[in-house]
């Protein structure tokens, strides 16, 4: 499809040239003496309309009041610095070269293979399984085509990918180095605790009101939902909480990361306070200003969710999923397997090494606990700063989106993870309940379990900076931009959002990529049409949102996913085979039910309900129960066979013993 497809050519050129320009422009040192800056760009299409994004982008640099951006056929104006630009535009391909004063030349070109990185990682990594391999490849690939123009050398384009991917913007980025942080720290608390005998206390605590393995997962769904304010958090906490419970109850480790993965990016992303929402009316805003469209950003948030339809019907569908104890696609036989116990994940079932010691659920509770309240408090600490330039808020819910607004997530979670382990330490050894060889151990143990998926969610991150850097979603968006039908545009903007979420692994980058651009256009769209432009706008900021989550939900090079499956100690690629069938057809719903018939006119509340009752026609129909001690012959019985068998979630009490 990229290489048959004809790309706007405009707007590629223009995108490409904005982001070369500015990475060299950043580059310059803007401090000291003033001094002033020439760009000479020569290009072959239309001169104004090429550098538009450019002159909007420098705006915003330090070099705003001291540049003049000029073409080639004119004088070049007196000035310090001068960056020579050749934009050289075809139909399926932008090349920018990019000379310094007198530095050597830079060269920077956005084809159709720009999707190879994607492509290759996510189709390897289905066929061979062997998720560290598939997305080294795709990371290499991304090397190669970065820097073919300039060095057909492929060893060159090694290097550039290991070094720059991997290095640089993965392994030596702050914002990631934290967050890998917080998952040691609070894998090394809850493998204290465990070890302390709190996870086995809570659990005795939960058996008394899950008795069986329907209120396990419900639980499990309640849990993801009450920690809406952060998916990373979400993934965390609830798969490693809640994955002895389900265990006990023959819960398969796949099933319950997809009851993390499906709580945590799209709760996080509906939430109207969250570490999202900021990241989120920011871009909103963006496109707003484009547009000329006089609303509040955040006003314009919640005119989206009546038509955040995925995540609503992503929600809905885990949630009968649970409740009804139905299944379909590979997670059946999955769910089979844990309910003959066989666990397909990483290790047997959880069990607690140090018998001798009481089941205490305070061991639990107060690490566990203390770490969430500091990560309340640390949010607010890393954005006292920023807050300092804002007004006084008028209430409670101004003072959290202030806080959110300019809190540093990573750091503040890194934070509250070090002093919920230090917390941990001093209240369990002082109880004098384990010796201090076997604390030490078990932070081995629990570190130990998730090393390989830390090397994974760097691979991940790897390969997203990769996407970047040859212009994936640039490419993607230039290829759809000019469907321009306003009944299909929305549901284009929703495919379009999936597929370069899916294929980077990244939400936030997706809202970056795809809100400046979609809303001016939306707009244009929608004053052509019935609809009209705001109406058009909303529905397509909720389209993109929608989308960016869907990729972020169920993409195996996304961060959540990858931590959904890392908690719940489940195979990576396990998890997204079993869990791709239930988002496909939430995401299915959501473009037949939801956008389609709101395009047309139809108020969004009807698509809701209807969506839901479809999701629920298709878990019942298409959904078959775990049955106990099931064998390939049994799959094979007759309904009446099947009715007499018991059913694990209404008829099995799995007690400790």
């Amino acid at each position: 499809g990229a290489f048959a497809a004809r790309p706007d050519r405009v707007f590629l050129a223009g995108d490409v040239l904005k982001a070369r320009v500015l990475k060299a422009v950043d580059a310059l040192p803007a401090d000291g003496a003033p001094a002033s800056l020439s760009i000479v760009v020569e290009t072959d299409l239309d001169w104004g309309a090429v550098t538009a994004p450019l002159r909007a982008g420098l705006a915003e640099t330090a070099w705003a009041d001291r540049v003049t951006l000029v073409p080639a056929d004119t004088d070049e104006p007196a000035a310090d610095r001068v960056i020579h630009v050749q934009l050289e535009s075809k139909p399926t391909s932008a090349t920018v070269r990019v000379q310094v004063d007198d530095a050597s030349e830079a060269v920077a070109r956005v084809a159709w293979l720009a999707v190879l990185p994607p492509v290759l990682a996510i189709v390897t990594a289905i066929i061979l399984r062997r998720v560290v391999l598939c997305l080294s490849l795709g990371i290499v690939a991304g090397g190669i085509v970065a820097v073919w123009p300039s060095d057909a050398n492929p060893l060159w384009g090694v290097w550039h990918a290991f070094y720059d991917y991997l290095i640089v913007q993965s392994v030596c980025d702050p914002f990631r180095l934290q967050i890998v942080a917080f998952v040691f720290l609070i894998c090394s608390t809850v493998g204290i605790a465990q070890a302390a005998g709190g996870i086995r206390g809570i659990l005795d605590v939960v058996t008394r009101f899950c008795r069986t393995a329907r209120a396990a997962r419900v639980g499990a769904v309640v849990a993801g939902l009450l920690l809406f304010f952060d998916d990373y958090l979400n993934c965390i906490i609830v798969g490693t909480t809640m994955r002895p419970l389900t265990d006990r109850f023959r819960v398969s480790r796949e099933k319950l990361a997809y009851i993390v993965d499906s709580t945590a990016a799209p709760v996080a992303g509906l939430a109207v306070v969250s570490t999202w929402i900021a990241f989120e009316i920011s871009q909103i805003g963006i496109g707003l200003t484009d547009a000329g469209i006089d609303v509040a950003p955040y006003d314009m948030f919640i005119r989206t969710l009546p038509y955040r339809f995925y995540c609503v019907f992503a929600l809905g569908l885990v949630l009968m999923i649970c409740w009804l104890g139905r299944d379909f696609g590979p997670m059946c036989k999955a769910e089979q397997d844990a309910a003959n116990g066989t666990f397909n994940g990483d290790g047997s079932p959880e069990t607690e090494a140090d018998l001798n010691v009481p089941p205490r659920a305070r061991n639990a509770i107060i690490p566990i606990g203390t770490t969430i309240a500091f990560a309340f408090l640390c949010l607010w600490w890393t954005a006292r700063e920023g807050m300092a330039g804002e007004a006084a808020p008028a209430g409670v819910m101004d003072f959290i989106r202030l806080v959110l607004k300019h809190a540093n997530s990573a750091k503040a979670f890194a934070m509250a993870g070090a002093i919920g382990l230090a917390v941990t330490l001093v209240f369990i050894g002082g109880q004098r309940i384990l010796p201090a060889r076997r604390i030490a151990s078990a932070i081995v143990e629990a570190t130990r379990n998730i090393a390989l998926a830390v090397v994974i969610l760097f691979l991940a991150w790897s390969i997203g900076a990769a996407c970047k850097d040859v212009g994936t979603a640039t490419y993607l968006v230039a290829m759809f931009r000019q469907v321009l039908n306003p009944v299909v545009f929305a549901t284009v903007v929703f495919i379009l959002s999936c597929l370069i979420a899916f294929s980077t692994g990244t939400s936030y980058g997706t809202m970056a990529i795809l809100l400046p651009n979609v809303v001016p256009l939306a707009w244009a769209v929608g004053e052509r049409s019935d609809l009209g432009g705001l109406m058009m706008a909303t529905m397509s900021i909720g389209a993109v949102l929608d989308g960016a989550i869907f990729g972020d939900h169920c993409s195996p090079i996304s961060d959540t996913t990858i931590l959904s499956a890392v908690s719940s100690r489940c195979n990576p690629i396990e998890h997204v085979r079993t869990q791709l069938p239930y988002a496909v057809v939430a995401m299915g719903v959501a473009l037949v039910v939801g956008y389609i018939p709101v395009a047309m006119g139809l108020p969004p509340v009807i698509p809701l309900a209807a969506g839901l009752v479809v999701l629920w026609v298709v878990v019942r129909v298409v959904g078959k129960p775990v049955i106990v001690g099931a064998s390939p012959a049994m799959e094979q019985a007759t309904a009446s066979d099947t009715l007499a068998a018991t059913r694990l979630d209404s008829e099995i009490l799995v007690t400790p013993d």
